[in-house]
């Protein structure tokens, strides 16, 4: 993308120009940061949206100016290109030379999707294969790359009575809506997967499911020892790629989902598990990568309050940067982190530890802002947007985004956003244009 004029979608279709890009600068009000839509020019009416396999009009591919998203969340750029999942079409896109393109298939019948964002919930893109959270079918699946088949790695597409996923066999054991998966690089081939109706984290490990941290079914907040921390709604959940030993965990409240019936008996997995606790932010989960279970849980950033007379605690949302132990997030949805380096990777071929990354970048989908963590001065700032629902286009600190869900980031530092609910691809970077 460096150096390539990028169109504007909102309004009326506007060029911007030649960009040129270079290290995001630490706040929005940083001259030159600037945020461009590069996808999506459908109904920005969530609401209205549906999945492509019962609306084709919802799905487009081709010019970034009238390409057509349905929900898009996560994000990861490989190969220098950036990759973005479409859940209600049940996909994988990417953009290359102004165009989009699928690169598995969109608008099946063997993918989950529904309205309201209901779809694949996270992927992840490696050397060799596509991996995809087909969450509303309760399986985690794998292709070869370029795409071939889906072939199901863990899920027997049941929900687990009352949230209790049970250790075992992974193709027999049933996942409860998995919103999160983190796949190691060190040729092991474990997969970790954020559980997310029920509130706990597994490892997916030569055909088995282990829970390794909370108790599946269990949900509250706890940290400490991992079979004594407890979790709400844990989402996206990230391996620090300077340090495969330390999980990222996004935890947001449940009420948003209390009427999400888990069963046709009428269990409801967040009224029943929450106990009114409210906690929104990242946790850090520690592992052991010899036997890849979890060795403790602890709070990175976020608040959590508890619920008095049975009734549940909606305080620890809100949004508030400057140290990680006072900032507050309103429901992380997904997070990132800088890719590695060339050199980077030249000295992990040469078996040296990096030690771990400086920053995660974090999605506060309700507070519709990019935020990040610098997670050696302990210190939370807002990247871009003014917390007013969008999408507009313009300067970092005047940019509106709509519920994003997903980034990812390219080796200029350069951001890419599924704006979740606006049906669009955001683009934040550094320009050296004046600032309108």
């Amino acid at each position: 993308m460096k150096g390539v004029g990028l169109v504007s979608l909102v309004g009326s279709v506007a060029a911007h120009g030649q960009h040129h890009f270079t290290n995001l600068p630490a706040t929005p009000t940083e001259k030159g940061l600037m945020v461009s839509t590069i996808g999506g020019s459908g109904d920005i009416a969530f609401g209205k949206t549906k999945p492509c396999r019962d609306d084709p009009s919802q799905f487009q591919d081709g010019p970034a100016a009238t390409s057509k998203f349905a929900a898009p969340t996560r994000a990861q750029v490989v190969d220098g290109l950036p990759h973005l999942l479409d859940p209600m079409n049940g996909c994988i896109r990417t953009y290359s030379g102004g165009n989009w393109t699928a690169v598995t298939p969109c608008c099946t019948s063997d993918i989950g999707v529904g309205t309201h964002g209901a779809g694949p919930q996270d992927m992840y893109i490696s050397d060799d294969y596509y991996y995809l959270l087909d969450s509303y079918n309760n399986q985690l699946k794998r292709s070869p790359r370029p795409f071939q088949e889906w072939t199901v790695l863990a899920g027997n597409t049941s929900k687990p009575f009352h949230g209790q996923t049970a250790n075992g066999p992974a193709l027999e054991r049933a996942l409860n809506n998995p919103h999160g998966m983190a796949v190691t690089t060190d040729g092991s081939g474990d997969i970790y997967i954020s559980n997310t109706f029920s509130s706990c984290v597994m490892l997916l490990r030569n055909g088995d499911l282990t829970t390794v941290a909370g108790k599946c079914g269990f949900g509250g907040y706890a940290n400490g020892d991992p079979a004594d921390a407890r979790f709400q709604h844990p989402h996206h959940i990230n391996l620090d790629p300077r340090n495969e030993s330390i999980l990222y965990l996004s935890d947001a409240e449940c009420w948003d989902d209390d009427n999400a019936r888990d069963d046709e008996k009428g269990y409801y997995s967040c009224l029943k598990t929450n106990g009114g606790v409210c906690f929104s932010g990242i946790r850090k989960i520690e592992l052991d990568r010899k036997t890849g279970l979890a060795v403790r849980v602890s709070l990175v950033a976020g608040q959590h309050t508890e619920g008095q007379d049975g009734k549940q605690s909606h305080e620890c949302n809100g949004v508030k940067d400057g140290a990680s132990s006072d900032a507050m997030f309103n429901f992380i949805h997904g997070t990132a982190f800088a890719p590695l380096s060339a050199a980077e990777k030249q000295r992990v071929q040469a078996g040296e530890q990096l030690g771990g990354s400086d920053t995660i970048y974090v999605c506060d989908e309700d507070g519709n802002r990019i935020r990040k963590i610098n997670l050696q001065k302990n210190i939370v700032s807002t990247v871009a947007g003014n917390g007013k629902e969008g999408p507009r286009d313009g300067s970092a600190a005047k940019a509106r985004f709509t519920y994003p869900g997903g980034l990812g980031l390219d080796l200029d530092g350069n951001i890419y956003v599924g704006d979740y609910e606006s049906n669009r691809i955001r683009f934040i970077y550094h320009s050296t244009e004046a600032v309108v």
